[in-house]
């Protein structure tokens, strides 16, 4: 039963190099060579495409995150106006409130809002937080591990993504290839047809 299996995945997988080897059978038609010569143009285009697409999305992440470490960060504790809340829960798991404060900018001006602290805060409290020049609150510098997490999905993005645009171009242009041969077979029978029927 097994070998029965492999004997038709195996005569299956001929059928098909066959179906797209390029031969001189006379009864192979121009839409064949087409279909043959598309099919083989999007394995080259994927083979190529692919890896330049995934590499090329690599090298932007990295850019990306080089630009992000190169935004200039400043470290200042802000004294806390308020007692922190405690975390909001969501199917997500818990998420930290904001909580109101007080800081000094870099360029010296005093500057208030909210800011993420931890739970347990007690108003004075002091927190470290990052701001940009103006004293704006703003993320801490990106560690190198999550550079490495977004340039991989970048290059795993932009690699699938490339296989799904090419398929689906195969298979609009494969339709297309199609619906020509289906026409030309139609055509030919129109010819053929009568001649068949009026031996009867």
């Amino acid at each position: 039963m097994q070998r029965n299996r492999r004997l038709i995945r195996t005569s299956a997988l001929a059928m098909i190099v066959r179906g797209l080897w390029p031969s001189r059978n006379p009864l192979r038609r121009a839409t064949d060579k087409a279909e043959t010569l598309l099919v083989a143009g999007l394995i080259a285009a994927f083979l190529v495409g692919a890896p330049a697409a995934a590499i090329g999305a690599s090298h932007w992440a990295t850019a990306a995150g080089q630009r992000a470490e190169q935004v200039t960060r400043y470290k200042v504790e802000a004294a806390l106006l308020q007692d922190t809340p405690g975390p909001y829960y969501t199917l997500y798991g818990p998420v930290d409130m904001p909580a109101l404060a007080m800081w000094t900018a870099p360029d010296g001006s005093a500057r208030a809002g909210l800011i993420k602290a931890t739970e347990g805060g007690h108003a004075g409290a002091k927190v470290a937080i990052w701001t940009n020049e103006s004293g704006k609150p703003i993320g801490p510098p990106p560690r190198r591990g999550q550079v490495s997490t977004q340039e991989a999905l970048a290059a795993a993005s932009a690699f699938v993504l490339t296989g799904l645009v090419l398929l689906v171009a195969g298979m609009v242009a494969l339709g297309a290839v199609h619906r020509r041969r289906l026409a030309a077979w139609d055509t030919a029978w129109q010819v053929i047809g009568p001649r068949w029927t009026s031996r009867r």
